[in-house]
C-alpha cells in the first residue's frame, strides 16, 4: 500500500475522532454520516494539502518544504474544510471551532502515522524550508 493511501486512512480515522470527540466540531445526527463527512474530510485535506505543498515548492524552489510548513499547511487547509463542509451539510455537522478540528485532526495523523512508523519526524527531514542548491 502506498503512502498516500495510508494516510488518507489516518486522515478518515482522524476525522471520526474529531466527529466523535466533539473536538471543535460534532454530529447533529447519526453516527453513519461520520463516515462520508469523514471521508470527505479526508480526502480533500489531503488532496489539497498536497497539492499546496507542491505549488509551495515550486514557487519557492525548496527542495523540501519541511514539517513546519507542511504541518502548517494542513492545519489551514482542514481547518476551511471543516467550515466549509458545517457550511454545506449543516443538518449534519456543527462546527464550533474549525481551527481547533482542524489541528485535532493534523495533530491525530501526524501521530498515527508515526506511530505506525509510515512517517520520520526527525532524521533527514528537515523542520524548516530548505531552498534548492542552485547549480
Amino acid at each position: 500500500m502506498n503512502h498516500f493511501v495510508k494516510v488518507l486512512i489516518y486522515a478518515c480515522f482522524a476525522a471520526v475522532a474529531t466527529l466523535l470527540l466533539g473536538a471543535g466540531a460534532h454530529l447533529n445526527g447519526s453516527l453513519l454520516m461520520a463516515v462520508p463527512l469523514a471521508a470527505a474530510v479526508g480526502f480533500v485535506t489531503l488532496v489539497a494539502g498536497v497539492a499546496s505543498l507542491i505549488a509551495t515548492r515550486q514557487i519557492f524552489k525548496l527542495s523540501q518544504s519541511g514539517r513546519v510548513i507542511e504541518i502548517s499547511a494542513f492545519w489551514l487547509i482542514g481547518s476551511l474544510v471543516f467550515k466549509v463542509l458545517g457550511a454545506l451539510a449543516p443538518a449534519w455537522l456543527t462546527v464550533t471551532s474549525p481551527l481547533l478540528a482542524g489541528a485535532v485532526l493534523v495533530l491525530s495523523v501526524v501521530v498515527l502515522a508515526f506511530v505506525t512508523g509510515n512517517i520520520a519526524m526527525f532524521g533527514r527531514r528537515a523542520l524548516l524550508p530548505q531552498r534548492m542548491k542552485s547549480e
